[in-house]
């Protein structure tokens, strides 16, 4: 046997003897845990040994295995060391060797490429593994001196003799793990390394109970794939349930823990979660109830002992009234995931969902595209959401078989149409076979479209249509394929009636304004009034149009402009014209050209005939196809932003 193979069994001999302690015997599990940190001390010690006892790393270790991201062990340590004594690796403060990360993946591929190996990925695999062993050297043996009973101390840690505080956080109590979930924390607790050292903990001592007595099944696998422990919510450890242990229904694992280090004086927590299966049994879940609590916690000092922290656990008393301790339970996906789907009207598109006039292709030329209802699609809870179908209903009005009228409705997203639909009489329509998936916590737009039948058929100016989108009828599924409930499918999205004119006007506002004019200092005892202002423009398409320049009164309709008042007062009011193309058309009109633009002012005053706040809002416009008319055409779309702000008014 060579002096280094005596070395290293010594190691180990030491190893156990060192870390033995007479609180209780120790499981394999947990002497399965020691070795596991005596490998990745004896690989340090070994490239310690080639160095001529320096931590520098050497080529002086033959490598077994090939090496990439996530890949711990004694070969890692071995490379890390070679890598830092190369000076392509430098170890941040308090990382520990073994672990094969992106700055171990970095400095590999630096290496590799300084030495001429392609490709220079920083993957540790056969060609690079060649590459190391052919440098191995023989180097003169040097015994360790290490004390009777007394393990080395392990890569990373520093300090001496050191203890843990663990303590019960109250963060998760009556969990529920729906199924499919993963990595779901289910218990949490701080342990906080004394100021006298390191500590690296290397195994934690699970163990689970199911306390229900109806009939649940009560075997951890049957509900559970793999239970995880988590320090300062990185993954330090995990085993599958078929691992575990049982008796007496009582489900027990030493879970083995890397890189799983507390600095002397630091506080971390702890957490140990459960994923769950994904299809669990309904009559088991439905009255499940399940205990989990930590028995024990291994860890090792700065001085390389091996100690246990152990704790009262009494997993089947059906009472989580131990230090560490907290009762879960399982649960159908659709219930824990609060999978909703929510239907809203897309508020950034209100020139969309208001009423407003639709320029519809003059003779025999459909209207394709027509824009009549955009909305959202929001997947709220903790479930992705498939959807499949969606139904709208289109309602028209001159012509009421929507049929005649509305040739296809399509569905859009992003600009690409996802669907596209005859509209039968009645106005039904659904886009069927959609499969998109809406991520949990995302919103989609959506945009229904409308092809609209010329003017030389059914369809006549004045005809409107509208769309609403049937929220309770909408198919789709949540993450684990169950279809969503009527009740998880709420909101609504309907959208204003669109009209159809081959020929007429546009309004688009342009401000408001109200004054309250105080007449309290007057010689006369008057009342106050209120000056108000809605200033407007008006297109006219396809044709020259002619809105009437009779004063607006607050009994208008077809031939008089209509304006609401908000309060009570005695109105007066006249329209201008104070810009754009537009002429003064005998006495009843301004004209305004084929697609010319003109601006408009309602002014307006009202006369306090009750104390309060008054204001004035615009009801409608009049206009017509002939000039010297009143108007026999009625505006009153798209005017909900067309009102002033109310002032206080006093009557005297």
């Amino acid at each position: 046997m060579s002096k280094f193979s005596k070395f290293v069994a010594v190691v180990l001999m030491l190893g156990v003897i060192g870390v033995y302690t007479p609180v209780q015997a120790q499981t394999v599990d947990e002497l399965n845990a020691q070795i596991q940190s005596l490998l990745a001390m004896i690989a340090q010690l070994q490239g310690q040994i080639a160095g001529g006892g320096s931590t520098g790393g050497s080529a002086s270790y033959t490598y077994t295995a090939d090496l990439t991201l996530g890949s711990t062990g004694a070969d890692v340590t071995a490379l890390q060391q070679f890598l830092v004594s190369k000076g392509f690796l430098t170890m941040p403060a308090g990382a520990s060797y073994g672990y094969f990360g992106p700055l171990t993946k970095s400095a590999l591929a630096s290496y590799q490429a300084s030495v001429g190996i392609s490709p220079a990925a920083g993957y540790f695999g056969p060609i690079t593994r060649a590459h190391m062993n052919s440098m191995v050297v023989v180097n003169p043996s040097v015994s360790p001196s290490t004390a009777p009973g007394v393990s080395p101390t392990p890569s990373g840690l520093s300090g001496g003799v050191g203890n843990i505080t663990v303590t019960a956080l109250s963060t998760y109590s009556a969990e529920q793990v729906g199924e499919g979930e993963e990595d779901v924390k289910i218990l949490a607790f701080d342990v906080e390394a004394d100021d006298d050292s390191d500590v690296q903990l290397t195994a934690i001592k699970v163990e689970f109970h199911e306390d229900d007595t109806t009939g649940s099944d009560r075997d951890l696998p049957d509900y559970a794939e793999s239970v995880s422990v988590f320090l300062e919510g990185d993954k330090v450890g995990e085993e599958d349930t078929d691992s575990f242990s049982e008796s007496n229904d009582e489900w027990s694992k030493n879970i083995s823990l890397s890189n799983a280090i507390i600095r002397a004086g630091d506080e971390m927590t702890v957490a140990i979660a459960v994923s769950a299966l994904t299809n669990l049994d309904s009559a088991d879940i439905d009255s499940d109830d399940w205990s989990v609590g930590v028995s024990s916690i291994r860890f090792v000092d700065g001085t390389g002992v091996s100690l246990t922290e152990s704790f009262t656990l009494d997993i089947d008393d059906d009472s989580a009234d131990e230090t560490l301790e907290k009762k879960f339970d399982f649960g159908a996906f659709a219930d824990v995931s609060d999978a909703e789907l929510k239907v809203s009207l897309n508020n950034d598109d209100d020139a969309i969902n208001e009423a407003h006039v639709v320029n519809v292709n003059s003779g025999s030329t459909d209207t394709d595209n027509v824009e009549v209802l955009s909305f959202t699609l929001e997947a709220e809870g903790d479930s992705d959401v498939l959807v499949k179908d969606i139904p709208i209903t289109v309602t028209t009005t001159g012509e009421t078989d929507e049929s005649v009228i509305i040739k296809a409705a399509n569905l859009v997203m992003d600009g690409e149409t996802l669907s596209t639909k005859d509209v039968a009489a009645g106005g039904a329509v659904t886009f069927d076979d959609l499969d998109f998936t809406i991520d949990a916590g995302d919103t989609v737009e959506l945009l229904v479209t409308i092809d609209v039948q010329d003017l030389t058929g059914t369809l006549d100016e004045g005809d409107t249509a509208q769309a609403r989108v049937e929220v309770a009828s909408i198919q789709a599924e949540d993450e684990s394929g169950e279809d969503l409930a009527t009740a998880d499918l709420t909101g609504s999205a309907t959208g204003e009636a669109v009209t159809f004119y081959d020929t007429g006007i546009m309004v688009e506002l342009i401000s408001v304004s109200a004054t309250a004019v105080d007449l309290s200092g007057a010689q006369t005892t008057s009342s106050d009034r209120g000056t108000y202002e809605i200033v407007f423009d008006v297109t006219a398409f396809d044709a020259a149009m002619y809105l009437d320049s009779t004063n607006p009164s607050d009994s208008g309709g077809l031939g008089t402009h209509d304006l609401n008042i908000t309060g009570t007062g005695t109105l007066s009011a006249d329209i201008e014209w104070i810009s754009g193309d537009a002429v003064t058309e005998g006495s009843n009109s301004f004209t305004i050209n084929e697609d010319d633009t003109a601006r408009f002012k309602i002014s307006a005053t009202i006369v306090a005939t009750s104390t309060g706040y008054t204001g004035i809002s615009l009801g409608s416009l009049t206009y017509g196809t002939t000039s010297d008319e009143d108007g026999d055409i009625l505006y009153n779309f798209n005017l909900e932003d067309f009102k002033t702000g109310n002032v206080y008014l006093v009557d005297r």
